[in-house]
């Protein structure tokens, strides 16, 4: 008995080992280029979304500003802040008086939140086509648009998540796979090592004869 089990127990241990320790690295390899890939996809997605927010919103408040509007730029920020990646908005006059300020109340708001400022010029064209010509347009105010990754970072932490499990349970079961086949296989390595222990076996007492 004893010897059965010296037999198999490193027989088992070559059988499985290398099988194990590559699922491992597999596992490991996979989570290092996901990771980065998910960080980049989640950076790129709020400088997209932080671009529409400021340039929309731009183009909305310039007008309301420049005559004066009040009750519409206060509208157009509560609709702004509406977004759940705008923490609060808020704007000023070209002499830097305050017009309006919202701020979102459906963001869960936790200590030590992470808030991203842009303060953006508002300009109101008057003549010419180009909106770009500093000639064309008239400086009517500011807006500060205050933003937060949370629901980006909400995403790719389920993302991670989802992934952590997913490798889990690949792991668990590429593990009991390989454990069954090792089993499987365990008993006709063994029957083979012993058929070859007893020809060697044969052979030596042939040659004692």
């Amino acid at each position: 008995m004893k010897d059965k089990r010296k037999i198999g127990l490193p027989l088992f241990a070559v059988i499985l080992l290398p099988s194990i320790l590559g699922v491992i690295l597999i596992s490991v390899l996979s989570w290092r280029l996901f990771d980065p890939a998910v960080e980049r996809s989640s950076d790129t997605a709020l400088s997209v979304v932080d671009e529409l927010i400021k340039g929309t919103g731009n183009a909305a408040l310039s007008y309301p500003v420049s005559v004066g509007e009040t009750a519409e730029v206060e509208r157009i920020l509560k609709s702004l802040t509406s977004n759940p990646l705008v923490f609060a908005a808020q704007v000023r006059d070209a002499e830097g008086n305050l017009i309006a300020r919202h701020q979102n109340k459906n963001l869960p708001i936790e200590k030590g939140i992470q808030i991203q400022e842009h303060r953006e010029k508002l300009y109101y064209e008057t003549t010419g086509d180009d909106p770009t010509n500093e000639q064309h347009r008239v400086y009517v105010g500011e807006v500060l648009y205050q933003l937060t990754p949370y629901v980006v970072n909400m995403e790719k932490n389920r993302l991670r998540s989802e992934y952590r499990r997913l490798v889990l349970g690949l792991l668990i079961l590429v593990l009991g796979g390989i454990l069954v086949a090792s089993r499987m296989l365990l008993g006709p390595m063994k029957l083979i090592k012993m058929a070859l222990g007893e020809i060697s076996r044969g052979g030596a007492r042939c040659r004692n004869q």
